[in-house]
């Protein structure tokens, strides 16, 4: 053992020689592969560290979005198995008192109104005038015509139909509502999961960036997080290694 101990430093430094017994050169092997397992051991580690942190912070990111989603008050799982909404289940139980309380208080007045007016008839005219307003807002309702011109999904298409209560998403996710009514470049990798989303506010769309890792340019320079800017007709947007040129067009 003394033996070993007193070559061991000498093998750091020193390489094989021919007056080298079988001892020093088996130990100088040993020690050898010992640094090599070692580095290569650090660089598996630092490896699956950047997995992790990417995937951690890819999970943050849908947690937040399924957050803004459902509610601030709903109480969300991430792993996705579950979804407990509490607060809804609630507001039910409240709105359906609510909804009982009218209907009586309506019977009340329905009655009182039958016995002392005088059967007045339906002022027709406002309820026209309310319908032409409704298909009025419906027709100021826009859809979005999205070309991939460059990007590993050159040549696709697609058709989103934000409304105000249901933004269209975009990402490198290929989730039901990526695949159905949103944007999914599941082949860009420089693409997050959950990239940007699309809103129609006020009869106008809106795309905002949700907090991208790679971020979305708009003419050579990149736009902010979490602030809605308007789509206009030919607009052109970056986003990962894909161009993509929306076109409005009419409900």
């Amino acid at each position: 053992m003394n033996a070993v101990s007193s070559i061991a430093p000498s093998m750091q430094y020193e390489e094989p020689n021919e007056d080298w017994t079988i001892e020093q050169l088996l130990q100088w092997c040993h020690q050898r592969s010992q640094d090599e397992i070692s580095s290569k051991t650090n660089e598996l580690i630092n490896a699956l560290q950047q997995l992790y942190d990417n995937a951690e912070r890819d999970i943050w990111h849908l947690h937040q979005l399924a957050v803004q989603n459902t509610g601030t008050n709903s109480d969300i799982d991430i792993d996705g198995d579950r979804c407990e909404t509490n607060h809804d289940n609630v507001a039910a139980v409240h709105n359906k008192d609510e909804v009982c309380g009218k209907v009586e208080m309506n019977a009340d007045k329905t009655q009182e109104q039958h016995d002392n007016s005088t059967c007045n008839p339906p002022d027709t005219n406002h309820d026209q005038g309310t319908t032409a307003t409704k298909g009025k807002k419906n027709k100021l309702q826009q859809n979005l015509l999205v070309e991939v011109l460059t990007g590993p999904h050159e040549g696709a298409t697609f058709l989103l139909k934000p409304r105000p209560s249901r933004p269209c998403e975009i990402g490198r996710s290929k989730g039901k509502k990526f695949l159905s009514r949103g944007v999914s470049l599941h082949k860009d990798s420089e693409v997050s999961t959950c990239h940007g989303k699309f809103e129609c506010k006020a009869g106008k769309i809106y795309y905002t960036d949700t907090g991208s890792t790679n971020g979305t340019s708009y003419m050579g320079e990149a736009i902010e997080d979490n602030i809605p800017m308007e789509i206009t007709n030919a607009m052109v947007l970056v986003f990962g290694m894909s161009e993509l040129r929306f076109t409005l067009v009419d409900n």
